[in-house]
C-alpha cells in the first residue's frame, strides 16, 4: 500500500498483512454434558471438554447440580481428609512428648478411623492404646471432633 499523508503531516502506513500469521483461536461453546444446553463462551477455552465442563458447573438442570453437588462433596472431603492428616501430625506431636509413638499402624488405623467417620460409615469411635484414648466423631455442625486423653496412670488407693 501507498503512505497516506494526512493534512496535519501524520503518516498512516495500513498494512492489512499485518494479522497474517496470527492463528486464530477456536471458540469452543459450552454445553451441558447432561441436558445440552449451549451457552456463549464466557471465557477462553482450552478444550471443547474444558468448555462442557465450565456449562456444566453453571446448568441448573437436575443432573447437573446433581453433578455440581458431588464435585462439591468430594472438593469438601478432601480438604477434611487433609485437615485430619495434619491434625493426627499435632497429634503425633503431643504424643511424642508423653513418650507415647503414634506411626506406622497405629498412625494409620487413626487416619481411617477418621476417614470412616467423614464418609458416614460409622458415627463414631474411640481407640485406647499406651495411655492414650483417642476418640473421632462429628459435632452437630458436622465437623470431625478428635477429642484426646492422656493418663499417667497415677492411682492411689485409700
Amino acid at each position: 500500500m501507498q503512505d497516506m499523508k494526512q493534512p496535519n503531516d501524520c503518516v498512516n502506513d495500513y498494512d492489512d498483512d499485518l494479522f497474517v500469521g496470527e492463528e486464530e483461536k477456536p471458540t469452543y461453546f459450552p454445553t451441558c454434558r447432561f441436558c445440552g444446553m449451549i451457552t456463549l463462551p464466557t471465557a477462553p477455552y482450552a478444550s471443547q471438554e474444558a468448555a462442557n465442563e465450565a456449562a456444566t458447573r453453571q446448568c441448573k438442570c437436575p443432573d447437573a447440580v446433581a453433578y455440581q453437588t458431588e464435585i462439591d462433596r468430594a472438593a469438601k472431603r478432601d480438604r477434611n481428609i487433609k485437615r485430619l492428616t495434619q491434625s493426627l501430625d499435632d497429634l503425633s506431636e503431643y504424643c511424642e512428648k508423653r513418650s507415647v509413638a503414634l506411626s506406622g499402624n497405629l498412625y494409620d488405623s487413626l487416619l481411617k478411623t477418621g476417614i470412616a467417620v467423614l464418609d458416614d460409615v460409622i458415627d463414631s469411635a474411640q481407640l485406647k492404646f499406651a495411655r492414650m484414648r483417642v476418640a473421632v466423631g462429628k459435632n452437630n455442625k458436622g465437623n470431625l471432633v478428635i477429642k484426646f486423653t492422656y493418663s499417667d496412670g497415677a492411682a492411689v488407693e485409700v
